[in-house]
């Protein structure tokens, strides 16, 4: 979901909820390369604890483990994940 912030020069600016989250909860923007992963899933959940600042690499990897344990879970598949 996108949240509507009044930005420098009273600008209203649209910024994802989940980063606006995170950012105030650190107290800093995010740096450059985070991202905040949703741990259950949910897009919807934007709850502190659902919440997980990370670097794109590791980011990429977590997204690729979940969607290969999804699919050996629902299709006793598995790809190889490093």
């Amino acid at each position: 979901m996108r949240i509507s912030i009044v930005g420098p020069g009273g600008r209203t600016i649209r910024r994802s909820e989940h980063i606006v989250i995170a950012e105030k909860t650190l107290g800093r923007h995010l740096r450059d390369g985070e991202v905040v992963h949703h741990i259950n899933g949910n897009k919807q959940d934007n709850r502190n604890c659902n919440l997980l600042i990370c670097d794109r690499s590791y980011h990429r990897w977590l997204e690729t483990k979940m969607a290969d344990l999804y699919k050996q879970e629902h299709f006793g598949m598995m790809e190889k994940t490093q």
